[in-house]
């Protein structure tokens, strides 16, 4: 376990090493000027869900496309997801996020609901918005846009993070956004 606590994801050809700003973002191209929604984005230590259902104005949906819980021995089960945010239709993607949870840090009740999650993460675990979960940024890089993002732009910003749930590390989680795709927000 290092400082921050175990890391759950493999990402080790994508991501590696620490950034907070995006004033340091790797690989940053100049067509890439962030719009101030990104940039609050950027700086959201928060719930991505009710960040956006604040900008908004509407419930934020999960389209999950894909999860499996993943035995490990050292770190117990894993529950792998990859998933799309959107609000008011499903063609209107905000973020592409892959999680990975460790679940042993939740009593069984939290376990089954984040399985079966019909809500974001954050929502999920602190529906009251109190603070309870913490975003400890990895690494922040701008990539290719996914198609599955479905923007016109090429470019997207693919932010890795640490979530603390009451101070503790219990999950990461890649989401990948852009200027478009948080325009849809509005």
């Amino acid at each position: 376990m290092d400082a921050q606590g175990p890391s759950v994801l493999d990402f080790r050809t994508v991501f590696a090493g620490t950034d907070e700003a995006a004033s340091k973002i790797h690989g940053l191209s100049t067509e890439a000027a962030f719009s101030e929604r990104l940039t609050d984005y950027l700086a959201l230590r928060g719930s991505t869900t009710f960040f956006l259902q604040a900008v908004s104005g509407a419930a934020v949906e999960v389209d999950v496309l894909h999860q499996y819980v993943e035995k490990s021995p050292d770190k117990g089960n894993i529950l792998r997801r990859l998933s799309r945010l959107y609000v008011r239709h499903a063609h209107n993607i905000i973020v592409v996020a892959e999680s990975a949870v460790l679940l042993s840090f939740f009593d069984t009740a939290q376990q089954q609901k984040l399985i079966a999650c019909k809500d974001g993460i954050g929502k999920l675990l602190d529906p009251a918005n109190s603070g309870l979960l913490q975003k400890d940024d990895i690494e922040t890089i701008q990539v290719n846009a996914p198609p599955s993002l479905r923007t016109d732009l090429d470019w997207a910003i693919s932010r890795h993070f640490a979530l603390k749930f009451k101070g503790v590390h219990c999950a990461e989680i890649r989401e990948i956004v852009n200027n478009q795709s948080l325009e849809r927000a509005e």
